[in-house]
């Protein structure tokens, strides 16, 4: 039988006598119960005070842990339900299942974020969600056990003090017995001793031993629910590591900002690459310009020769007219024959 059989094992009998405290006290037959029966029946009320407080605080712990395994039943079903969601869902077909995160099982919560992140285009930030969601479900595994650890410490205290208290009034009882008379004081004594002393000692004992099991079976129950919960956690912590190994890994911001400056880096050297043939073609074009420009020089030359002696020439024949207007005109007048 390995731990957790054995704390359920154990917690069944733990429920059935507390069950059977409750039945018999209902119908007035505690005496049949042993050690908590005696202790419950006893004569003074400071007597029953104790085993009472035990015994209601012990089924509260039942109670609790009862409710603690059902949260685990729940978890463990919510994983089945991941892994089938996980693989045959698509994210725009996935309707949320959190409706109340305090109570949602994280398996559920877990599936909810996958499915958001991927429907938002937005998976490689499951790299970082992921993790972050698993730490804050680490973080927050051991708080529901908190109380059952207090309650599996308190238990023991309480059987300490109906102890005390046990002692004290056997002691009292005791003091009782000693201030009897001289002359049978031996068989007073014995007497109250057996009657009053003796059975208070025991009572007394009686508690703490009560105690001490009832903060056993609470300390191993909490100890096997938790290590249950842990392997659950464990367990939904593998299947997102394995689903997180199927999406790529995001360029955090410095890595984008690197990227972009090797990329402006390799179009500088591709520019200063292509220099060279930008110099050459330039050099080409002020070569052919310069001999474009010397030939449209020696035309310009022979143009402006040839306008200067067409000058020169239109200022002689622009002369001659002139001396030939001034000059004097002689007019012959001849008669012809009529045919």
């Amino acid at each position: 039988m390995n731990f957790r059989a054995f704390s359920t094992t154990l917690w069944f009998l733990s429920a059935l006598f507390v069950l059977s405290v409750a039945i018999m006290a209902a119908i007035g037959q505690l005496t049949v119960i042993p050690l908590v029966g005696r202790m419950l029946s006893a004569p003074h009320i400071a007597e029953r005070v104790a085993p009472f407080l035990i015994l209601v605080l012990f089924t509260w712990v039942l109670v609790e842990l009862a409710i603690r395994k059902w949260r685990i039943d729940f978890e463990q079903a919510a994983i089945g339900i991941f892994t089938h969601e996980i693989a045959n869902t698509m994210p725009e077909h996935y309707k949320p299942m959190t409706t109340n995160p305090a109570r949602t099982p994280r398996a559920l919560r877990r599936l909810d974020l996958i499915m958001e992140c991927k429907a938002r285009g937005e998976a490689p930030n499951l790299h970082e969600g992921i993790p972050t969601a698993a730490a804050l479900d680490t973080g927050a595994l051991n708080t529901p056990y908190v109380p059952l650890h207090v309650y599996a410490w308190i238990l023991p205290v309480l059987g300490f003090i109906g102890t005390a208290s046990g002692m004290a009034a056997a002691i009292g009882g005791f003091k009782d017995a000693l201030s009897g008379g001289t002359t049978l004081i031996e068989a007073e004594l014995a007497k109250r001793l057996s009657q009053e002393v003796i059975p208070g000692l025991s009572a007394a004992f009686e508690t703490t031993i009560l105690a001490l099991a009832a903060a056993l079976v609470a300390y191993l129950c909490t100890s096997a629910l938790r290590n249950w919960d842990q392997e659950l956690l464990h367990r939904l912590d593998e299947l997102c590591a394995a689903h997180l190994l199927s999406i790529p890994l995001p360029f955090a911001r410095n890595e984008q900002e690197v990227l972009a400056a090797l990329d402006k880096i390799s179009q500088q050297l591709d520019s200063v690459a292509q220099l060279p043939v930008t110099l050459e073609n330039a050099a080409n074009a002020m070569g052919m310009a310069a001999t474009a420009l010397a030939s449209a020089s020696g035309e310009s030359a022979s143009a402006a020769g040839a306008n200067r002696s067409a000058a020169e020439a239109l200022a002689a024949a622009s002369k001659e007219l002139r001396e030939s207007a001034a000059a004097d005109y002689q007019f012959t007048l001849r008669r012809t024959p009529r045919q």
